[in-house]
């Protein structure tokens, strides 16, 4: 299917639109057809506008963690190994950059607008400095009266507790400091600007480099560069998902929505660690992964990370990492599976699995000795340390260290194949697409013509009397079905609220994962020396190793219990109502009752009712109150973000306290929420047969309003019925 007919099946469809509401205000077609018809075209118009975009560029998405490694791949997947995407000032500040082929080399930059500066931007970072001083204040206010062997006011630790706690807040002040470094300022600025690109490396650091000059001002920038495989591709490296400033994330979440394929990236020695899963199950767009390849990053640290003393062969050490790696990773995906069934994402990593390695370091080494070439400093130790360990290691022999790094390969199977499948994807998607739609609007319009049919041959057929004996008929079908009814959804509403009770099990469990609190090691030195009157005095120095925690851990478990906590319940929530059992068993009810009156009826006059019904059920959105409160509940107690000595016990304890107390008001808002959903199915279970009733009537009052004028209702329906055969015709391939 070419763009061109894709386009040419929604200007269709708009024009049968437009010709169907007039027949319903006409009175020949039930709103509920129109209106069906209309979601669904709404639906498909969408959709088609991504088909369209897809059919230019095949996109490729980087996403990962902070410290994944997006960046140092990317150099490595696309500049050979070299260091041409420069790493940010910080995580908070990178900019998002896409990768796009052109015969010259050039970016054009996207900046922030002064809208986005003075009430995005500058907003938050005036609200971090107020968080940051009334957290210094505080932490102030408590030193008056601590013990002197209490560490002295360190800022750095009130800087990583409001980042831990306000990141939007924090990112915005990122910029704001960097901006004031400038000699520019965003009114400066152009909506955008096209850079010409002689030295890669050294051009794009004013821009998106540590020390750039108009980095904190830019949102994102296309890249283009002279380089074949990337004819017909768009690959963009994120700045991370849950980008803090909102702009930039959305355009994030635009790209990732409209990815043909996406690099999920993971440390291999932390692979698939718990804020990756935060990522996959609640950052990502579910519409974002069509397909996926799994990558473990930085293999060489998890090489390194072998337990042996003594040398092992290379070829062993690789091959039982990474199966080590693999199974740990399906093991993962599969716990996380049973916990979210209805994850798009996770269902498609899982199908990703086994992953790809990759060691963007070791690419660069083998590139400089392959190219003759010095080696760097961060390349020499690496080599020297995986000489130490394996045998079979040879650090001059590029061959190997190619075959470890994987880049090359990871990128000629995977480029390849987008390559190769490009146009077949692309017409495979559109042909089923215009097919699937095709099909579905002509069983609409089959629908509608069943419907009028019926119409007209009541007109033509029946008399007043017979018309008025099935509305008598169908009453009393109402009035014997009325307790059924009420008793399903009374039934259903029940069950629901057992299911969200039952979810407090799930919370309880849950909470258990996200105790840990690492208790980390400090030495402080202190130089000792006792004076003499008779001898020389003498110098010594000691070592206190002191444990201490941060609070920011605490805060970390807090959110993450939190997160973790409203996603399963939200996902759970989506199979307590099981409407397709509900309509089932309310139609099968309906259509016996008026079975037992031998009353003449239309189903769709009955089954109609049932959707409305049911429309009217809406899936609430959990979600905890203010989860800002339990962060506060540690943060007044433990000020100065870091614990020692039996402190660490009390955070411990204080961690375990609020975390119950979360655990606590969920199940009481699961409670609330049952009852909500039982009641509100009880009174639809109340009200159903008075709306089927309704509607019945409704029809039996207009099909009597026809029949004052036979002959020329009869017209209009026959007129009705030849303009649905040539809407059906139009869409007929």
């Amino acid at each position: 299917m070419q763009q061109e007919n894709i386009q040419d099946l929604l200007t269709e469809l708009t024009k049968i639109e437009t010709s169907l509401s007039q027949d319903e205000k006409n009175h020949l077609l039930s709103e509920s057809y129109v209106q069906r018809f209309h979601q669904e075209l709404m639906k498909v118009k969408t959709y088609a506008t991504e088909i369209l975009a897809r059919d230019r560029l095949m996109k490729i998405g980087i996403v990962g963690q902070v410290k994944a490694g997006k960046s140092s791949f990317l150099n490595a997947l696309i500049f050979d190994g070299e260091d041409i995407l420069p790493k940010a000032a910080t995580p908070m500040t990178a900019a998002l950059t896409k990768i796009v082929y052109g015969e010259k080399a050039q970016a054009e930059v996207f900046f922030y607008t002064p809208h986005d500066w003075e009430n995005g931007i500058e907003r938050l970072a005036g609200r971090y400095q107020i968080i940051y001083d009334e957290k210094k204040r505080r932490w102030q206010s408590q030193q008056k009266y601590a013990s002197p062997i209490l560490p002295v006011f360190d800022p750095q630790s009130i800087t990583r507790e409001v980042e831990q706690e306000f990141p939007s807040e924090a990112a915005a002040h990122q910029l704001v400091e960097m901006s004031q470094k400038c000699d520019i300022t965003v009114q400066d600025l152009p909506v955008s600007k096209i850079v010409p690109i002689n030295n890669m490396q050294e051009d794009l650091k004013a821009y998106i480099g540590a020390e750039g000059t108009y980095t904190p001002f830019v949102k994102y920038l296309v890249l283009q560069i002279d380089k074949p495989f990337l004819k017909g591709l768009e690959i963009v490296d994120t700045p991370g998902l849950g980008d803090p400033i909102l702009s930039r994330s959305q355009k994030t979440n635009d790209f990732l929505i409209q990815c043909d394929l996406v690099f999920l990236l993971s440390v291999t020695s932390q692979f698939l660690n718990r804020d990756d899963l935060a990522l996959l199950q609640n950052t990502l767009p579910a519409e974002a992964v069509q397909e996926a390849v799994l990558v473990g990053t930085k293999f060489d640290q998890a090489l390194l990370e072998d337990p042996s003393r003594n040398p092992i062969p290379l070829k062993e050490a690789v091959g039982a990492t990474r199966r080590k790696i693999a199974q740990s990773a399906r093991s993962t995906l599969e716990r996380e599976r049973a916990r979210a069934p209805q994850n798009k994402i996770l269902k498609k990593v899982q199908g990703s699995l086994p992953p790809q390695f990759a060691s963007s370091i070791l690419y660069k080494a083998a590139r400089e000795i392959k190219e003759g070439r010095p080696l760097g400093a961060s390349e020499s130790h690496i080599l020297s340390q995986l000489e130490s360990r394996f045998t079979g290691m040879e650090q001059g022999n590029s061959k190997l260290l190619m075959g470890l790094a994987n880049i090359d390969n990871l990128k000629k199977k995977e480029f390849d194949k987008v390559h190769a499948e490009k146009e077949q994807l692309i017409a495979k998607r559109s042909l089923e697409f215009a097919s699937e739609k095709r099909r579905h609007f002509l069983q609409q319009l089959d629908d509608m013509q069943l419907e009028a049919e019926k119409c007209l041959h009541t007109i033509q057929t029946e008399d007043l009397d017979t018309l008025r004996k099935k509305l008598v008929d169908s009453q009393n079908a109402m009035r014997s079905m009325h307790k059924q009814i009420r008793t399903a959804f009374e039934k259903c509403g029940l069950d629901t609220a057992r299911q969200l009770i039952a979810m407090k099990n799930t919370v309880n469990q849950l909470m258990e994962e996200f105790h840990d609190l690492p208790i980390k090691l400090d030495t402080r030195i202190h130089h000792r020396t006792e004076k003499h009157w008779f001898r020389k005095d003498e110098h010594w120095t000691e070592f206190d190793h002191i444990k201490y925690a941060e609070v920011s851990e605490v805060i970390h478990n807090i959110n993450a219990f939190v997160t973790r906590a409203e996603t399963n319940i939200s996902q759970n929530l989506q199979l307590a109502i099981d409407i397709d059992r509900i309509r089932n068993e309310i139609k099968q009810i309906v259509i016996q009752a008026f079975l037992k009156s031998n009353a003449e009826f239309n189903e769709d006059d009955i089954t109609g009712p049932v959707e409305l019904v049911l429309n009217q059920v809406t899936m609430p959105k959990f979600q905890i109150v203010n989860r800002n409160t339990y962060k506060d509940m540690i943060v007044e107690q433990f000020q100065n973000g870091v614990v020692e000595g039996q402190d660490i016990h009390q955070l411990a304890m204080a961690q375990e306290c609020v975390l119950s107390q979360i655990a606590s008001d969920i199940t009481k808002r699961l409670e609330q929420q049952g009852k909500e959903i039982q009641t509100t199915l009880e009174e639809q279970g109340l009200t159903f047969s008075d709306n089927i009733k309704e509607k019945i009537e409704d029809r039996v009052h207009l099909l009597e309003g026809y029949m004052q004028d036979r002959q020329q209702s009869a017209i209009a329906f026959t007129d009705f019925l030849k303009r649905l055969e040539g809407y059906k015709d139009s869409l007929r391939i």
